[in-house]
C-alpha cells in the first residue's frame, strides 16, 4: 500500500561553526531549498522554528524530524552556517527538502460534517492538509491527527481510520478518511415516489444497502447506482434525491428515510453523431435511435453501443463514445449528441485455425472472407463462427476467439480454437 520512502538524514556545519555548534545561538536566517508545491513559508512554520530564536543542534535535528513525519517528504536534511548580526554570532539555516512525488485523492467522508468546511478549516490551521496526498504511513498519521484534532474542537470524539477505494471505471485510486465506527444501515424507507411503487425500490436496494456502513457520501452512491437506472427507463433523466438521512446516527443499525423526486417524462429529441471521419448515415442506421419517443435511457445507450459496433466492423476496435444530454424544459425534450472517438484502424492479418484436422481446417478457410490487410471486420468474426460451422455441419463442444494485434503494429491475427 505504502511506498517507500528514503530514510531521515541530517548533516551538519562548517568547520568554522565548531565554536557555536553545540551552544545555543541566535536563528538569524531560515531558508528552504528543493521545494516545487509547497510554499517554503509553511515549511518553515511546520517545521517549528522562527527566526530570532536561540536555537542549538538538537532544535535543527528535532525541526528536521517533525518535517519528515509529516509524510510529505521523501527526505529532509539541513545545513547552517555561520551567520553574525553587530557582535553576536548566531546561525543561518537552509532545509533541504525531497518533495514526495506521489498524489492520491483525499476524501474525508464523516456523517453530519460538511466536508468543503472540514477542508477550509483545516486548511487554515494547516497548509500541508490538502485534498491531495502521498499514501504513506507518515502521511496517513498525520492527516488523521489533524481531522481528530478539528472533531475534538467541535465536539466530535470519532476515532479517525483511511480506507483505499477505487474507482473502475475511471481507473483512480484513492484513500477516504472516516469514522472507525459507521452506524450501519437497517431498514430503507422512501416518500415522494409514484412512477415507481415501494416494493420496486425495496426489490432495488435491498441487496445492497442493509447492514452495510452509512455515510451520506455511500448511500448517496447506492441511491445513483441502483435507483437512478431504474427512473432513467422509464425517462425520468431528471430524478433526484434531494433529501436522505439515518434516523438515528449513535445506534449500531437505523433507518435511512430518503425524499425522492422523481421529475417529468422526458422524450428523445434530435440525436447527432460529433467526430471526425464518420460513417454517420451507416452509423445512425444501424443504432435507430428513438427520436420523439420516450427517452427510455437504457434503450438509448443500447442504440449508442450498435452505433459503436458499425464502426468497429470498419477495423476501429477501439472506437469509444460518450453520450452528451442537452435539457429543454419546454416540452421535456432532450437532444443527445453523442461524441465518438474512432482511434486507431485495424487491418486484418492472419487466420489460425486450433482443433481441426488438416481437411476441415482447409475446408473452414475456403469460407472465411476477409481480405487480407483490409479493415478487421470486428462483427464478422462471429458470424464466420455459425456460418462455417453450420455449412461444414460440424459440432463442437466449445469455441474460443482472439483478436492478436501484432506488436508495434495494427495488424490483427484472428485465433480460432475448437474443442
Amino acid at each position: 500500500m505504502f511506498a517507500g520512502r528514503a530514510a531521515l538524514f541530517s548533516f551538519a556545519s562548517w568547520a568554522g561553526m565548531a565554536a557555536i555548534a553545540s551552544a545555543q545561538a541566535p536563528l538569524y536566517e531560515i531558508r528552504v531549498a528543493g521545494n516545487d508545491q509547497i510554499r517554503a513559508a509553511d515549511i518553515i512554520d511546520a517545521s517549528g522554528l522562527r527566526t530570532g530564536q536561540t536555537v542549538t543542534r538538537d532544535d535543527f535535528d528535532s525541526a528536521n524530524q517533525k518535517l519528515f513525519e509529516t509524510g510529505l517528504f521523501t527526505s529532509v536534511n539541513y545545513r547552517y552556517a555561520a551567520k553574525r548580526q553587530g557582535n553576536v554570532a548566531g546561525y543561518s539555516l537552509t532545509l533541504q527538502v525531497a518533495e514526495e512525488p506521489a498524489l492520491t485523492q483525499v476524501t474525508i467522508d464523516i456523517p453530519g460534517i460538511d466536508e468543503s468546511r472540514l477542508w477550509q478549516d483545516l486548511a487554515r490551521a494547516d497548509p500541508f492538509i490538502r485534498p491531495q496526498m502521498p499514501q504513506n504511513e507518515h502521511a496517513v498519521a498525520y492527516y488523521q491527527r489533524a481531522i481528530e484534532s478539528w472533531l475534538r474542537q467541535n465536539n466530535r470524539q470519532d476515532q479517525i481510520v483511511m480506507k483505499d477505494e477505487s474507482d473502475l471505471a475511471r481507473g483512480t485510486m484513492s484513500v477516504v478518511f472516516v469514522p472507525a465506527n459507521l452506524p450501519k444501515i437497517g431498514e430503507v424507507v422512501f416518500s415522494g415516489n409514484q412512477v415507481l411503487d415501494n416494493a420496486t425500490l425495496q426489490r432495488a436496494i435491498v441487496l445492497v444497502a442493509p447492514g452495510q456502513d452509512y455515510t451520506d457520501r455511500l448511500f448517496g452512491r447506492m441511491l445513483e447506482l441502483n435507483l437512478r437506472p431504474l427512473y432513467e427507463e422509464r425517462g425520468r433523466l431528471t430524478v433526484s434525491f434531494p433529501k436522505f438521512s439515518i434516523a438515528e446516527p449513535t445506534a449500531a443499525s437505523s433507518t435511512v428515510n430518503v425524499e425522492i423526486n422523481e421529475g417529468p417524462a422526458w422524450t428523445l429529441g434530435k440525436v447527432g453523431l460529433q467526430g471526425d471521419g464518420l460513417p454517420v448515415d451507416e452509423m445512425m442506421q444501424a443504432a435507430k435511435f428513438p427520436e420523439g419517443q420516450l427517452a427510455n435511457w437504457k434503450q438509448i445507450l443500447e442504440c449508442v453501443n450498435t452505433a459503436e459496433k458499425a464502426l468497429r466492423r470498419h477495423g476501429y476496435l477501439h472506437a469509444a463514445s460518450r453520450p452528451v444530454r442537452s435539457l429543454h424544459e419546454n416540452g421535456n425534450v432532450v437532444d443527445l449528441t453523442v461524441q465518438v472517438c474512432k482511434g486507431d484502424q485495424f487491418l486484418f492479418a492472419g487466420l489460425q485455425i486450433n482443433g481441426f484436422s488438416p481437411e476441415l481446417e482447409r475446408q473452414a478457410r475456403k469460407l472465411w472472407k476477409l481480405a487480407e490487410n483490409g479493415p478487421m471486420d470486428a462483427g464478422y468474426v462471429n458470424e464466420y463462427v455459425r456460418s462455417m460451422l453450420q455449412a461444414l455441419r460440424v459440432q463442437v463442444k466449445s469455441i474460443s476467439s482472439a483478436l492478436n494485434v501484432r506488436p508495434g503494429t495494427k495488424l490483427v491475427d484472428v485465433v480460432l480454437s475448437f474443442k
